[in-house]
């Protein structure tokens, strides 16, 4: 409601709304400052609402609406002066109701409705006209502001595209002079490559001959100390044997005539896979002297469900062969 309306619900302080008759308390009314905008977006219902038109628009588009296109708009005959809806003035023209003798009433006869309707369409339309002259009044700076906001976009347009044809310029002179340093510095690269071959070249054949010269020599020199090596190694052998002939027959009588000893079965997993596979594996492990035999002990398993485990043993040729007992009759 304006605020000549709503003035007009709180005289008798019955607070009741015009449109529905609800009753409103004070602390409901909320008052809002509409801008000319906001009320012309706004949607209101054709005038002639209760003629049976149910069309709904902006405030900017009822006039339009009203005048032009609603056909609940009641209009007066041009023949007889008679009040008829727009959507039936080509019937009651053709119609006998339209009597073109009836004098056109005067100004005084006019209905009260219809002076108060013409008034307040004027007044509407003054206000409309108010409201436009205002809109223009503000939008003539904006598009003056847009008019100069475009002369300073072409300005940077122009800016733009001059900086562009610049940098493109800039980037064709420094890529042609990289270019050239690069040439430039290409052939100096290669030139300083085959020189510096041609050096390392040289320097090799110069040390191959010296260390070839070198080699000679001492080649000569290691074939007379290796001479003289084996003479010394033959002599300190000899030596060494005569020395130890009288404990050779000592250590085996102590060391080698043990009765017992332990070994360990290694890959154990891997015996078991292979015995699942193959049905048989065997291990043995190394070398060792039991009373004077040389033999390595080990282990094998055999079978495909239940697994069998045996120890086994292998002799071998010792250095207490002349002095044990043969054949071999030890149970292990």
């Amino acid at each position: 409601l304006c605020e000549c309306c709503y003035g007009q619900c709180s005289q008798d302080g019955s607070n009741e709304c015009p449109l529905d008759g609800s009753h409103f308390e004070e602390e409901d009314v909320g008052l809002l400052d509409f801008t000319a905008d906001d009320l012309l977006r706004r949607q209101v219902k054709c005038w002639n609402e209760g003629s049976g038109c149910q069309y709904a628009t902006t405030a900017s588009g009822i006039v339009r609406h009203f005048q032009l296109e609603c056909e609940h708009h009641s209009v007066r005959c041009p023949k007889c002066s008679a009040s008829v809806l727009s959507r039936d003035v080509r019937t009651h023209l053709r119609s006998t109701s339209c009597n073109t003798s009836t004098p056109l009433a005067s100004e005084s006869q006019v209905p009260l409705a219809h002076v108060e309707e013409a008034a307040s369409l004027t007044s509407f339309k003054d206000a409309l006209e108010r409201q436009a002259g205002e809109i223009t009044a503000y939008l003539n700076p904006i598009a003056v502001d847009i008019h100069t906001h475009g002369d300073r976009l072409n300005e940077l347009f122009h800016g733009m595209n001059t900086l562009k044809e610049t940098l493109r310029q800039e980037v064709e002179f420094l890529s042609g002079q990289m270019h050239d340093e690069m040439a430039s510095s290409q052939a100096e690269l290669v030139e300083c490559f085959a020189a510096c071959r041609d050096s390392v070249n040289t320097s090799l054949r110069t040390m191959e001959k010296i260390l070839n010269d070198n080699l000679s020599g001492t080649r000569d020199d290691l074939l007379q100390m290796a001479a003289s090596i084996e003479e010394v190694k033959t002599e300190l052998k000899e030596s060494v044997q005569k020395t130890l002939e009288p404990f050779t027959n000592l250590l085996p009588r102590r060391e080698l005539q043990v009765a017992q000893c332990e070994f360990f079965v290694k890959g154990v997993k891997s015996l078991q896979d292979r015995v699942m596979k193959y049905g048989l594996a065997e291990y043995d492990g190394e070398k060792v002297y039991l009373r004077g035999y040389c033999m390595s002990l080990g282990v094998w398993l055999e079978g495909s469900g239940p697994v069998l485990l045996h120890v086994r043993y292998i002799l071998h040729k010792g250095i207490m062969d002349d002095v044990v007992q043969w054949p071999f009759v030890h149970k292990i």
